[in-house]
Formats: structure tokens, sequence, C-alpha cells
């Protein structure tokens, strides 16, 4: 991994909540598709709507983004490390 990234996510916690939105939607968008989809998209769509049926049920609780902002650079850290 670059040393630049962690650099380059520092900055874009640093964007108003609308511009880093912008910013995942363009990066998300730039990525090839077979790169992004499987086999396995049935299952992550089923995931998916579990997880969002529970959120609405009352069964699970969404995370604060800068909670799973830290989670994400620890575990990066984490695997970095290794």
């Amino acid at each position: 991994m670059s040393t630049n990234i962690p650099n380059i996510f520092e900055e874009a916690m640093s964007l108003p909540d609308g511009d880093r939105a912008s910013l995942v939607h363009l990066l998300l968008h730039s990525l090839q598709p077979p790169n992004i989809i499987s086999e396995n998209s049935i299952s992550l769509e089923d995931e998916l709507a579990k997880r969002l049926e529970d959120y609405d049920s009352g069964q699970s609780q969404a995370s604060d983004i800068k909670d799973v902002a830290v989670r994400v650079q620890q575990a990066i850290k984490k695997r970095n490390a290794q």
C-alpha cells in the first residue's frame, strides 16, 4: 500500500460530509465491474437486505462514520504490519 493513502484518507476525512460522499461515489464508479461484481453478488445482496431489515426493525444500530473510519484505519494498519 502506498504510504500516501493514509494521508489521503486523513485529508478526505476533513472534507464536509457532502464532499466525502461525492468522493466515495467517484471512487466506487472508477472501479471496473469485474473487480466488484462476482459470483457472490447474490449472497452480498441478500446480506445487505438482511442488514437493512435488521436496522429497520431495530435489531441492529448504525455506527457513527467516525467510529467506522477509526476501525477501518486500525484494521488497515494491522494488515500492513503482518
